[in-house]
């Protein structure tokens, strides 16, 4: 099961920072959650939601501009496949997952399956 935080105080730190920065949701803070996410996972590799979050904020930055699309996607999907290889009962991943079948993979059906694992992850 996914630990609330990391089990070091400044990666947990990092962790909730780049949450922060994510949540303002500007092209630069975007930016900026990447690096911290990325940071997280380079700290503590086995905490699946900084992958999850990794994966959120790639495919915010194709929102506000910070990346096109095939990027976004691309890496947004490698960060989500790991987080869900290290807890396949995240629903975070599972929400992140069914996003890009839907828009990136166009594909309704296994994006439905990936929103019905958030319900019972």
């Amino acid at each position: 099961p996914a630990r609330e935080l990391p089990a070091d105080a400044q990666v947990a730190a990092l962790f909730l920072q780049a949450r922060d920065d994510w949540a303002q949701r500007s092209a630069a803070s975007v930016e900026k959650s990447i690096n911290e996410f990325q940071g997280v996972t380079r700290r503590d590799p086995n905490f699946a939601p900084a992958f999850s979050g990794l994966a959120d904020a790639y495919l915010l930055a194709r929102e506000v501009g910070a990346l096109p699309d095939t990027a976004a996607f691309g890496r947004a999907g490698q960060a989500v496949e790991r987080a869900v290889r290290l807890d396949p009962d995240l629903a975070a991943a599972h929400r992140a997952l069914g996003f890009i079948a839907y828009w990136w993979n166009h594909d309704r059906s296994g994006s439905g399956e990936a929103f019905q694992n958030c319900r019972h992850a």
